[in-house]
């Protein structure tokens, strides 16, 4: 939306949009089809609102295409390689968000916490300022039991585990309402804390 005349500048679908501290980049996880369809993935995006709607997609993808927008943060991108499907993915190779996007003060940060194969990484990608170059990703794996069956405070329980992240923690337990057909077994379910 333009702040000044009200119009629409572009609209697209999205999952778990987060905005950046200066209102100036949104995180989200790119869009799939939330049913019937086959090894869906998330691809973790980054939208420019200072730049304009075909500028936030790939080369020779339309300004109106409500999917394929943003710039791919994470899994990164083969060399040369535009957009990655997040459909029709192989089970042992898809990415699932189980944590917010947690963005730094600057505005120049953002962390999650990614699943792969029912193994946990939390994900830090440093935004480089505008024409200053490439993202830069760091993972990290996240030690964490998979068969832990907590109740209750996750903290008092023994099985949780704090992550630190920028000005916030992230908790981590098991959870049955995480669990899927798709990832049988226990799910890590993320909370923010103070």
């Amino acid at each position: 939306m333009n702040r000044e005349s009200g119009g629409l500048v572009d609209r697209f679908l999205c999952y778990m949009p987060t905005l950046s501290p200066d209102h100036q980049l949104l995180t989200y996880g790119m869009f799939f089809p939330p049913h019937f369809v086959e090894g869906p993935s998330y691809e973790y995006m980054l939208y420019d609102f200072r730049k304009s709607a075909i500028e936030n997609r790939p080369s020779g993808v339309p300004a109106d295409d409500p999917q394929r927008v943003g710039r791919t943060l994470y899994p990164p991108l083969a060399p040369g390689q535009l957009v990655r499907n997040n459909t029709g993915v192989p089970e042992d190779q898809a990415h699932f968000l189980v944590s917010g996007f947690f963005w730094a003060p600057n505005s120049r940060t953002v962390g999650f916490v990614d699943q792969v194969n029912r193994g946990l990484a939390l994900v830090r990608v440093d935004i480089p300022a505008e024409g200053q170059g490439d993202y830069r990703v760091y993972r990290a794996e996240i030690d964490y039991p998979p068969n832990a069956k907590a109740k209750g405070n996750p903290a008092r329980s023994g099985f949780g585990r704090w992550i630190s992240l920028p000005n916030t923690k992230v908790c981590v337990w098991p959870s049955p309402l995480a669990m899927s057909p798709r990832r049988p077994g226990s799910s890590p379910t993320f909370r923010r804390g103070a």
